[in-house]
């Protein structure tokens, strides 16, 4: 059956960082999406059952550590979402250099940014485009340009999502203080800022 989804479909997508907040919702909303094969990527095959209950038509086995796991991982793939913690940014960056290798296979890859990357392109200066005052840019920051641009330096088809503030991540990671102190911190400073909810009203609660 799946064999032929694949032969039928017009795009198969591999979604890395598929059990993330924002993988997950990527996964379930494009499952619903007719001419998609949905691949979840996945580091550990103890998540596949859970993945295809939210939609995955296949699941994967890939590691941003592991080159060896690219090729099956990528086989008949050509739209990838792209998505990576800060601490695998080496490893993004060479398996953006994997997809800049292939790039006649790979139609569209989606990348995963965050607000204020932007503030890079117009002319990387980290001493003058900053937020703050005598501050320089965050180096998360900097590493999300760079995640961004080593794909458009390959030359590939790319489309960058700079968020601002994920809900989900301010409920993961800020309920408790709320419930205890009444407060929560970010670093907007006066900026005013619209939290991005990746979840429907149905998906709110924890997963």
């Amino acid at each position: 059956m799946l064999r032929s989804r694949v032969q039928m479909a017009s795009k198969v997508a591999l979604i890395t960082g598929a059990t993330g907040r924002i993988g997950k919702e990527v996964i379930a909303r494009l499952s619903k999406v007719d001419g998609f094969v949905v691949r979840a990527a996945v580091h550990s095959p103890s998540k596949a059952d859970y993945l295809k209950g939210l939609g995955a038509h296949e699941v994967a086995t890939f590691d941003y550590k592991d080159p060896k796991t690219w090729d099956a991982a990528c086989k008949d793939v050509s739209v990838v979402y792209s998505a990576s913690l800060d601490p695998l940014l080496e490893h993004h960056l060479n398996f953006c250099d994997y997809l800049g290798a292939n790039k006649s296979q790979f139609k569209h890859v989606v990348r995963i940014s965050c607000m204020g990357a932007d503030t890079n392109t117009a002319c990387y200066n980290k001493d003058l485009h900053v937020s703050r005052a005598g501050a320089e840019i965050p180096l998360m920051l900097q590493h999300y340009w760079w995640g961004e641009e080593r794909l458009l330096k390959h030359g590939l088809p790319v489309t960058v999502l700079r968020n601002n503030f994920f809900m989900n991540h301010l409920l993961k990671t800020d309920c408790d203080q709320i419930d205890k102190e009444g407060w929560f911190s970010n670093p907007l400073g006066s900026t005013r800022n619209s939290f991005v909810s990746t979840m429907t009203s149905e998906r709110l609660q924890p997963l």
